[in-house]
């Protein structure tokens, strides 16, 4: 899978790290022929954010990822302002809360969402724990 960074300088994180988790949570979903040929992980300021979770989603505030899939090419967009809240709100590493943020964004493309049901909860929850064990997170 080829991985495009955009605005990394926003997510603390070099591009090669980012790049680097990618390919280690797809390696660990097993699920590469359901996923894109190429990623984009793009970093966005929260009005940025709140803009696209308004269109998209219908909601008014910033998300602190979305996710979506067009085909063979894929974005996962990242609120680095919102997931620094979160991380500090669970007494964790803004950068560790920053790569579970994108696996999340991640497994997101494959189909699963879990706010459908609780059987998507599980399994969605599943992939999300294999693909950061793999990481180490």
């Amino acid at each position: 899978m080829r991985v495009v960074v955009v605005e990394e300088r926003r997510s603390g994180l070099s591009v090669e790290r980012i790049r680097r988790d990618v390919r280690c949570a797809v390696r660990a979903l097993g699920h590469r022929r359901h996923l894109p040929h190429e990623l984009t992980v793009v970093f966005i300021s929260p009005r940025e954010s709140r803009a696209l979770n308004r269109r998209f989603r219908r909601k008014r505030q910033p998300s602190n990822v979305l996710s979506f899939n067009y085909g063979s090419v894929a974005e996962v967009i990242v609120t680095p302002a919102v997931v620094r809240r979160e991380a500090r709100a669970r007494g964790e590493p803004f950068t560790d809360q920053l790569r579970r943020t994108m696996i999340h964004g991640l497994i997101h493309l494959l189909g699963v969402h879990h706010e459908n049901s609780d059987r998507h909860a599980r399994r969605f929850e599943r992939l999300e724990r294999c693909a950061l064990a793999r990481l180490k997170l």
